[in-house]
């Protein structure tokens, strides 16, 4: 059976600010974690239990993935490091040891294995270093670089020469083929620090030129890793998490068989305890002989189809590479190799879900009090400058990919989030009441644009896609993956079909709850056709049956053709916002 996958949501700002800390992100699988991006802060959300994260354990934390080095995604990296492994107790020796020089660690194994762009392992050696930290653990970094990138020599001393990157740009800012979709921004050095004794050496993994990605990187969890560059304005990286093949239910008849022939393997092959043959043939998926000559042959695999692609800060997540092809090592009937398409379109094609930054928005007249209204187009214009994103951007780019969900996060403290509505429950403040409907109003807004978007650029594909509508996420969001189809298929043939109507979106509402009603079938073909037709006539303007369990689209109907400045009853608009559609976190 496939692993649980889930994403939780600990910031989703380009800022901090009272509703939103900035970015990270948590990739669940089973019962290991890894990070997306550890901005400041991130470890104070990973202990707020109003976010419904008091069932995450620290230990269950092995990896870091950083997108990119601006501020607002690693400076709670080292504090978080801190948190799991230093300092060292006194008993240890740890007293007056700094972490580059402290004592030998008693074990070689990493820790933490964390992974980002040229830089990392110099701006956590800096940091460590100038402020006196102690380890009491091992950590390793594993840079991704790109062709010309100069690697940190992990034995490096301060006599080792400066790297620079001198690089030649076109007039866009873009940089020629050695710095294959990225933006590389004014010449940087990087600092050369020597390496603490708490950190082992780690690897650097070239771009692949041909493919224009980092293949196959990591294995965690069931899941391979991959990576591609992005447009930002500096170096960044998307990753992609696919699930490798997962073996079918082992035939219950089997083990019977075996137990059955128990006197044969134990005279035959001194084999006591004949089920622990299932060893070889479900973990080391050998085949096994009986004694009466039954060959056994390993549960077949099955390729569950999902993927995950968490995407950095970008403009383009393309990496400017739009619909570039390289050769593959297949060839079709007529003699012609196979193309595939370089980065991250190619990686993300068919993705299961696709988060994707909309820092701005042109908002409606009604959702905002500025004298002059922008158009999407000049909202568009003036986020590339600045190297983000707007809702018709993930929209498109969810669309290009074929994805199934589409999560959007990093957004700009201009967009607050809707305020806990449990704050809120026998509250008289009709004002602050009113401010939390105009900002969920807000973020139904940014879902409409999105989805919008995704089903234009969807175009004949929509149909065999069936996308669910684009979520707006906030700090605590959770999303569960759909299980694979066969997994569903299974079930629904133990199970009695639902009604259409229990249908709802994968993602929780802001308080982590789940809706009332019962349990759903996550991406049933039956859900998605009905959720992709919920989609259609929300563009239409009638009335949407997907509300149920999505974080804001029960407001719409309170929100809908209300202009600024009306008074409304607070306990009635926030029941309307968040009744049915939250599920307490502590339950």
């Amino acid at each position: 059976m496939a692993a649980h996958l889930q994403l939780r949501f600990l910031g989703t700002s380009s800022a901090a600010s009272p509703s939103r800390n900035v970015s990270s992100m948590l990739v669940r699988i089973g019962q290991q974690t890894v990070m997306i991006d550890c901005g400041d802060g991130t470890h104070r959300q990973l202990l707020d239990r109003r976010l419904g994260n008091q069932d995450i354990k620290l230990s269950s934390l092995r990896h870091i993935l950083i997108t990119h080095l601006h501020a607002d995604h690693v400076l709670g990296l080292v504090p978080l490091i801190m948190a799991i492994m230093g300092p060292p107790a006194p008993d240890q020796g740890g007293g007056g040891v700094t972490a580059t020089t402290s004592a030998e660690p008693a074990s070689r194994n990493p820790r933490l294995e964390i992974y980002g762009p040229c830089g990392l392992r110099s701006l956590i050696r800096t940091t460590l270093m100038m402020t006196y930290a102690n380890l009491s653990l091992p950590y390793v970094v594993h840079e991704l670089l790109w062709p010309h990138e100069y690697a940190t020599d992990h034995a490096q001393s301060a006599d080792a020469p400066l790297p620079s990157f001198n690089v030649e740009h076109n007039a866009s800012g873009q940089s020629s083929e050695q710095f294959i979709g990225a933006v590389q921004g004014p010449a940087r050095c990087v600092p050369v620090v020597p390496p603490g004794e708490m950190e082992l050496p780690g690897m650097d993994f070239r771009l692949d030129e041909a493919s224009a990605t980092w293949p196959d990187f990591l294995q965690v969890g069931g899941q391979m890793v991959s990576a591609a560059p992005l447009l930002h304005r500096c170096p960044c990286i998307g990753y992609v998490f696919r699930e490798l093949p997962v073996a079918t239910p082992l035939d219950p008849s089997i083990p019977e068989l075996i137990n059955s022939q128990a006197d044969a393997l134990y005279k035959e092959r001194g084999i006591r305890h004949p089920l622990s043959l299932l060893g070889r043939l479900v973990k080391a998926r050998e085949s096994v002989e009986l004694p009466d000559g039954t060959l056994l042959q390993p549960p077949e695999l099955y390729d569950t189809g999902r993927k995950m692609v968490i995407l950095g800060d970008t403009f383009d997540a393309t990496g400017g590479l739009a619909d570039r092809t390289v050769e593959g090592p297949d060839v079709d009937d007529d003699g012609t190799r196979s193309k595939w398409l370089r980065g991250m379109v190619g990686l993300a094609m068919d993705a299961s879900v696709l988060v994707h930054e909309s820092t701005n928005i042109a908002l409606p007249a009604s959702l905002t009090s500025s004298k002059s209204i922008d158009s999407r187009e000049a909202v568009r214009a003036k986020a590339i400058l600045r190297g983000h994103s707007t809702p018709q951007v993930a929209g498109s780019f969810a669309g290009k990919i074929r994805a199934r969900h589409l999560l959007m996060n990093h957004f700009s403290v201009r967009y607050p989030a809707p305020t806990d509505a449990r704050l809120l429950e026998g509250a008289d403040d009709s004002g602050r009441s009113h401010v939390n409907v105009e900002r969920t109003a807000v973020m139904q807004e940014f879902e409409d644009q999105a989805t919008e978007a995704w089903l234009n650029a969807l175009g004949e594909h929509a149909h065999e896609v069936q996308p669910s509508r684009a979520i707006a996420t906030y700090d605590g969001c959770v999303f569960d993956v759909p299980p694979p189809l066969q997994e569903q298929i299974e079930q629904a043939g133990r199970s009695s079909p639902l009604p259409s109507s229990s249908r709802n979106s994968s993602a929780l509402n802001r308080h982590g709850r789940a809706p009332r009603g019962p349990p759903r079938r996550q991406g049933s073909s039956a859900t998605l056709a009905s959720q992709h037709q919920d989609v259609h006539e929300q563009q239409d303007g009638r009335s949407s049956s997907m509300s149920v369990g999505h974080p804001y689209a029960s407001a719409r109907r309170s929100t809908r053709g209300r202009g600024r400045g009306q008074n409304h009853d607070s306990r009635r608009h926030t029941r309307d916002v968040f009744e049915g559609h939250v599920r307490d976190p502590h339950n």
